[in-house]
Parts: C-alpha cells; structure tokens; sequence
C-alpha cells in the first residue's frame, strides 16, 4: 500500500519506481486505488508480467517475478539469436510495449541464462535492482502520450 489514492492522481495501471543505490528501477504497478491509498502489485509478484529487453542488445523477452522477494525474476521468450549477445550482468530495462511502463526504466541484471536446443526461445534468471527489504519511497509515474 502507498498512501496516495486517486485524489492524488493516481490511477490504476500506473508504473511504480523507487531510487536505490543511485539508480532508478521499476517497482510494480498500481492495481487498486481509492481516494487516499492504492495498492501496489511488486515486481516480484507472480501475475505481473513486463514487457522487456535488454538494454545492450535490445533483444525482447516478457519478464515476471515468481511471488517471492527472495527468489531472481524470470525473462522468458527470448530469440535463441540473442544467445551470442547477451550474458551475466546485462541489463534488462521495460520495453515500452503495453502501454504501462514507460521504455527504459531498469528492471535487473541477468544472473543466469538457460535454453535447450530443442527450444525456440532462451530463459534468463534476473536480480531486481530495487531491493524490497529496504523500499522507503516510490515514485507513481504515468506514460505521457503525445498526439502529433
């Protein structure tokens, strides 16, 4: 829970950030709002799906946590070409598709990466940047969208 509601501004489907360790991650995004509160669903949740990438390669993978703070997050549904380009400790930032999480906001770092050769696709284990045991503040952000 955060202690700002709709009367705030804040509206559902609204991404979540904090600053940790002088850089900015993604927290999760607001699911529930009233007129003084809202409900926040982690990261780490297992129903929050991101749509990702990876900062160096800009390849694509859909990201989810596995409704535990203590266990890595998943990166699933990554092109097996991206296997040459990435490794431990890359980068991966929301990709802006979906319409919820602006582009480019940090998610994690790669700590394993997995595949089979029978598969079309690659897995990778990440390490959320935010770490949730020490969250004081967070930052409700909304996508700006321009009509040209």
């Amino acid at each position: 829970m955060i202690n700002k509601g709709s009367r705030a501004g804040v509206a559902r489907d609204m991404a979540v950030i904090a600053w940790q360790g002088g850089s900015q991650a993604l927290v999760g995004k607001v699911i529930q709002t009233r007129a003084f509160e809202s409900l926040v669903m982690p990261l780490y949740d297992s129903g929050l799906l991101i749509s990702s990438r990876f900062a160096a390669s800009r390849y694509e993978g859909i990201s989810e946590g596995q409704g535990n703070p203590d266990l890595p997050l998943r990166m699933r549904f990554i092109p097996k070409r991206a296997r040459d380009e990435i490794s431990r400790g890359d980068m991966v930032v929301t990709s802006g598709m979906g319409g919820v999480y602006p582009p480019d906001i940090n998610i994690g770092r790669i700590s394993n990466i997995s595949y089979h050769e029978y598969e079309i696709s690659m897995e990778a284990e990440l390490e959320p940047l935010v770490d949730f045991s020490r969250l004081e503040y967070v930052f409700v952000i909304e996508e700006k969208t321009t009509n040209d």
